[in-house]
Order: C-alpha cells, then sequence, then structure tokens
C-alpha cells in the first residue's frame, strides 16, 4: 500500500505527529500511540491531507529502538 501511494504521488508530504503517549514500557518494548495530521504543499500551498491515529510497537535490539509493528489508521482515504 505504502510503496504505491508514493509512487503516485507529485507532491511532498509531511506526516505531523501530536500528542505522542507511552502507554506502556519494559526493558525491551514499548508501546506508543500518536495521532496523526498528513500535510501536503500540491500548487504551492499547504492542506491537510487527512487526519488519523499512529501506534508503534518498538523494540530495543542491539542499542537502539526500532519499530517493530506500525498501524496507520486514517480518517479518510483520500
Amino acid at each position: 500500500m505504502a510503496r504505491g501511494a508514493t509512487e503516485a504521488q507529485t507532491d511532498q508530504r509531511r506526516h505531523n505527529l501530536t500528542n505522542v503517549v507511552f502507554r506502556s514500557t519494559d526493558a525491551g518494548t514499548a508501546l506508543v500511540w500518536a495521532y496523526l495530521m498528513l500535510t501536503s504543499n500540491a500548487g504551492g500551498s499547504l492542506a491537510v491531507i487527512t487526519t488519523g491515529c499512529y501506534t508503534f510497537t518498538l523494540q530495543h535490539a542491539e542499542g537502539e529502538w526500532r519499530i517493530a509493528k506500525l498501524f496507520v489508521g486514517l480518517d479518510d482515504t483520500v
């Protein structure tokens, strides 16, 4: 899904994350929630494309935190 959508885009998009909350953590994993506002600069002006939420499951390995799972829920899939 992501590859096809990215290849079709002719504008510059930004995923603006807000209200980032660590829902649970331990030494090796973390569950993080955040709200999304997806913006575009199509036609030289800024516009909101959609809003939604992210859920990240992070894992700590080899001294780094990495995304193990990612859920994106869009309010409108335009």
